[in-house]
C-alpha cells in the first residue's frame, strides 16, 4: 500500500514538472513574438521617420536653389546626400534629369499607411538647372490622390503666370500648383516649397490640399478676390 502510494506521488511529480516546462516555453515563445513585433515595429517606425526627415532637408536644399544659376556641382551634391532616394530617369531632348523619390514605405506596402510620396525631378541644361518639379501626394480611397506640387523654371512658359510667383489650379481639381521663375524672392520659394512632409509618418487620415501646402493655400487665398475665397473654402473645406 505505501508503496503504491509512493508510485502515484513519483507520477503527478513528473506530470507537474512537465507542465511547468511547458508553461515556460510558452512564455519564452509569446515573449519572443512580441520582442519580434515590437523590433518590426520599431524599424517601419524608424524608416518611415527617417524619410520624414530626409524630404525636409531635400526640400529646403531645392529651395536654396537659385534657378539658372546653381549649377552641376550642386546637383552632385544632392545626389550624393541623398543617394538611396534617386531613381534612374531617361533623358530628355537637351536636358539631363535627376529624380529622386522617398515614400512611406514599408508601411504603405504593408497596407498600415496609404501611399505617401515626395518625388523630385531636377532637369539641367547646359551644366545650369533649369526646372525643378516637385510633387507631394497621399494616397486616399482606393486609386485617388490628394496632391501638392512645385514647378519651377528660368522662365514661365505658362499662359496664365505672368508673376514671378503664382498659386493656383483649376477649381475642383484635388490638387494645388505653385509656380515660380528666376525673379521669385527668396521668401517666395521658401513658402512655395513649405510642404507638409509629415504626412510621410501618418498611419491614418485623408489630408487637405491646405495641409499639405499650408503656406501655398494661403498664398492663394490673398491672390483670388474676396469673393472666390469663400469658393476656395467651401470647395476644398480648408479654413
Amino acid at each position: 500500500m505505501v508503496r503504491t502510494q509512493k508510485k502515484s506521488w513519483n507520477t503527478n511529480t513528473d506530470e507537474g514538472v512537465k507542465n511547468n516546462v511547458r508553461r515556460h516555453w510558452r512564455a519564452i515563445t509569446v515573449a519572443s513574438v512580441c520582442g519580434m513585433f515590437a523590433l518590426c515595429a520599431g524599424l517601419i517606425a524608424f524608416r518611415m521617420w527617417r524619410s520624414r526627415v530626409q524630404a525636409e532637408h531635400l526640400l529646403h536644399d531645392l529651395a536654396a536653389f537659385d534657378i539658372g544659376i546653381s549649377g552641376e556641382a550642386e546637383v552632385h551634391a544632392l545626389e550624393t546626400r541623398f543617394g538611396g532616394y534617386r531613381k534612374p530617369v531617361k533623358e530628355s531632348g537637351d536636358r539631363h534629369w535627376v529624380n529622386f523619390v522617398i515614400t512611406n514605405q514599408p508601411a504603405s506596402s504593408l497596407r498600415l499607411a496609404p501611399i505617401t510620396l515626395l518625388s523630385v525631378f531636377i532637369g539641367v541644361r547646359s551644366h545650369k538647372v533649369v526646372t525643378v518639379d516637385v510633387k507631394l501626394q497621399r494616397q486616399v480611397g482606393n486609386s485617388s490622390y490628394v496632391a501638392v506640387s512645385v514647378w519651377e523654371s528660368v522662365r514661365h512658359s505658362d499662359l496664365f503666370c505672368y508673376e514671378p510667383y503664382c498659386v493656383g489650379n483649376p477649381i475642383g481639381k484635388p490638387f494645388i500648383i505653385s509656380r515660380l521663375d528666376s525673379r521669385a524672392t527668396p521668401e517666395q520659394r521658401r513658402r512655395a516649397f513649405d510642404l507638409n512632409v509629415n504626412w510621410l509618418t501618418r498611419f491614418r487620415g485623408d489630408p487637405r490640399i491646405c495641409d499639405l501646402a499650408p503656406s501655398a493655400w494661403n498664398d492663394w487665398k490673398k491672390a483670388v478676390s474676396p469673393d472666390d475665397v469663400a469658393v476656395l473654402q467651401q470647395t476644398y473645406h480648408c479654413p
